[in-house]
């Protein structure tokens, strides 16, 4: 579902919102180019944190990693993702790369 949520966005949303790969004027009436990029990377931001959650589910069930690991890794790909979606403008991946190595540092 994460995945037809991150597609079904790009297709439905986010295509309209450009032409040929740039931002309409109609868009940018509406919100900065910096700001559209937190928001189509919210989107996606959701489909990542809803595979991570999989992954913790699936985890429990089966013997995995356990829950600090795979949220830990959850938050890594969020960061990363997070990082380069927004070009590094808005500071949440700093956030989310602290939770991670939370996580993920042993005690």
């Amino acid at each position: 579902m994460s995945g037809a949520h991150s597609i079904l966005g790009e297709q439905l949303v986010f295509t309209r919102l450009r032409k040929d790969g740039v931002w309409s004027e109609a868009s940018l009436n509406l919100l900065e180019r910096r700001r559209w990029w937190s928001v189509r990377a919210t989107w996606h931001l959701v489909s990542i944190m809803g595979v991570g959650f999989a992954a913790l589910l699936f985890s429990e069930a089966f013997g995995g990693i356990g829950v600090e690991r795979t949220i830990g890794l959850m938050f890594v790909v969020a960061t990363v993702y997070w990082a380069v979606a927004t070009r590094f403008g808005h500071p949440a991946w700093i956030v989310m790369a602290v939770i991670a190595a939370l996580l993920l540092v042993p005690n």
